[in-house]
């Protein structure tokens, strides 16, 4: 009976291997259950998602605002170019039917005159005409011009806009679009960027065109653009801001009552997060935590966000959010990992069960003779 006892023990290494794991165990499950253990674990996980959701947050927003820009622009074209169209079918209907009937010079007078007074684009558009060696026919805003050469003109950045307007209207179709400055209706005295569209008007080539001035459609696009991000949320608190030139706050994300503002009107600790965030801005953009009022509290509140780099527009766009909001995606995190790590407890402790029932079955089953082929009993009785 001994012997048989003897012969049919578990190996001692199966007895080790279990002592260890069950050991391992008790000692992780102790570790794990320590509050300060299992929140630094949270913290890691969750910080690094709330990170990379900011900047997908503000990357969005930096790509919507390039969109609306590029907008800005196509929608001048589109306007001007429709204007312009429909002034160059007038005249060339009314230049049809008075053709042959009136001298040149009278059907050139008639053609001029009934576009002085046309307005458009809210009274800042006008028709302008010149011919092919740069005098100018006709400039409603500055009569006193036409008759003249324009052909030295140039703006603030040397372009010739004569020249340039002459060798658009010379481009397959006879039609195109220069980008220069000239003289905002806003101030006299500086000028700002426009687009002009020109047309040839082949019966006395002439270059028949508009044009609109580009901050003004971008200023009105800039209000849409901020009215929409305003209304962005993510998590609880989750918000955009936009920060402008000279430390502007043009959208404060929660709290309305600083959009407008600047760096140096607002309370003292907001002024300088502004700056450090334009200033980070400056430096390629990067996560910074920074005390901001809380949306609910009013009171202030410590905050997460990723600051972008300046857009071409030179807005920031911050992607935040307050930490009671970080320590809610924290506690859940904390104890979907918890719950995941007594599964694997469990999982482990069933694992190392059937091994062991295993090596016991094998020990105590019925098993051949390889001398004479018979099957020994394997009941401890036998």
């Amino acid at each position: 009976m001994a012997q048989i006892l003897k012969e049919k023990a578990i190996s001692p290494f199966w007895v080790c291997l279990a002592a260890g794991i069950l050991g391992g165990l008790a000692l992780m499950h102790v570790w794990w259950e320590e509050p300060s253990r299992l929140s630094v674990f949270a913290d890691g996980l969750v910080r690094g998602r709330v990170e990379r959701s900011l900047r997908q947050e503000a990357d969005n927003a930096v790509m919507y605002l390039k969109a609306a820009q590029s907008f800005s622009e196509t929608l001048v074209k589109r306007q001007i170019a429709e204007y312009v169209d429909l002034a160059s079918s007038v005249l060339m209907a009314t230049h049809k039917q008075l053709s042959g009937k009136l001298p040149d010079s009278e059907v050139q007078k008639i053609l001029v005159e009934s576009l002085r007074d046309a307005r458009f684009l809210g009274g800042r558009g006008y028709y302008f005409i010149d011919d092919q060696e740069g005098r100018c026919i006709l400039l409603p805003i500055n009569p006193h011009l036409e008759g003249t050469s324009l052909m030295d003109n140039r703006d603030d950045r040397g372009v010739f806009i004569m020249r340039a307007l002459i060798e658009a209207a010379s481009q397959p179709g006879d039609r195109g679009f220069v980008r220069y400055r000239w003289y905002s209706p806003k101030d006299r005295r500086e000028m700002a960027d426009k687009i002009s569209y020109v047309r040839r008007f082949a019966p006395f080539n002439w270059l028949v065109g508009a044009g609109e001035y580009l901050p003004v459609i971008e200023e009105l696009v800039r209000s849409d653009s901020l009215a929409r991000l305003r209304e962005v949320r993510f998590g609880e608190t989750g918000r955009l801001s936009i920060l402008g030139l000279d430390d502007a706050i043009l959208l404060s994300g929660d709290d309305s009552a600083l959009d407008g503002q600047n760096a140096a009107t607002v309370p003292v600790e907001i002024g300088d997060t502004v700056r450090r965030m334009r200033q980070m801005a400056q430096q390629g953009g990067g996560v910074m935590e920074y005390l901001w009022p809380h949306p609910l509290s009013g009171r202030l509140s410590l905050r997460l966000a990723w600051v972008s780099e300046p857009t071409d527009w030179g807005w920031v766009v911050v992607a935040a959010m307050h930490y009671s909001d970080y320590a809610l995606a924290e506690e859940k995190t904390s104890d979907v990992s918890h719950r995941l790590f007594q599964s694997l407890e469990t999982g482990l402790v069933l694992g190392l069960l059937i091994v062991i029932a295993a090596q016991w079955g094998w020990r105590w089953g019925p098993r051949r003779d390889e001398r004479s082929g018979e099957v020994s009993g394997s009941s401890p009785s036998s």
